[in-house]
């Protein structure tokens, strides 16, 4: 009778430890399998690769750049209504994919692919949780880079780049491409000014706006740089 108890316990343990086994293996795989999803995404593969951010509470403009083959990435920071007259275009935080295409043409850079997103408080709350660092939004970027991709984030990867929406073009291969290239690359920050500290005001026909006109020899540094 004893015995018979002993081996019936060890039958209830083998098989709650084969149940824990299939359950860690499992999960391991369904770990793995979002890992390699992610690594082999075309956001992921991408050589050149540029992020436009317009600070909403701030009121400006940040573009990251990453050169993965090199591994340098940059910060370029804009003033927000910034207008560059060589080509007479704007900024404009409502369209942010034709502004991204008015700096890339600025700088004369090409990408291989590029994303955007307006930082709005929640975004930077959310991004401040992350990283451990909830001040000024190119010190939540280096404490982002300090934190660099964990292993969990491949599973919530596409519950990230929620966040953003719905003025963002972000996926989570794209979120988690930005995590590792700040851990990854040497940062070199640069800011382009303007030639007035404060927005001038132009008039064309019956309508008004806010520029701020883009100092040339600033535009002509940077551009020098990222050649």
């Amino acid at each position: 009778m004893v015995e018979r108890r002993k081996t019936k316990r060890r039958s209830v343990r083998f098989y709650v430890t084969l149940a824990v086994l299939l359950v860690l293996i499992i999960a391991a795989v369904y770990l793995t399998a979002f890992f390699f999803v992610v690594r082999n995404s075309y956001e992921f593969k991408a050589d050149k690769v540029d992020y436009l951010f317009y600070d909403e509470l701030k009121d400006r403009y940040y573009l990251v750049r990453f050169v993965t083959s090199s591994k340098l990435g940059y910060i370029i920071e804009f003033p927000g209504k910034a207008f560059y007259a060589a080509t007479m275009r704007a900024f404009d935080p409502e369209n942010l994919e034709a502004t991204l295409i008015v700096v890339e043409d600025m700088l004369g850079i090409s990408k291989d692919a590029s994303f955007y997103a307006s930082v709005n408080d929640n975004v930077k709350q959310f991004l401040g949780k992350l990283g451990g660092f909830k001040d000024g939004f190119d010190e939540m970027l280096n404490a982002l880079g300090r934190r660099g991709v964990k292993f969990l984030d491949y599973l919530k990867a596409q519950s990230y780049a929620e966040v953003f929406k719905p003025r963002s073009n972000i996926t989570g291969p794209a979120f988690l491409k930005l995590l590792d290239r700040l851990n990854a690359s040497g940062m070199q920050k640069f800011e382009i000014k303007g030639l007035t500290e404060k927005p001038v005001i132009v008039e064309v026909g019956s309508k008004k706006f806010e520029r701020v006109y883009l100092d040339e020899s600033s535009v002509e540094q940077v551009r020098n740089i990222l050649r």
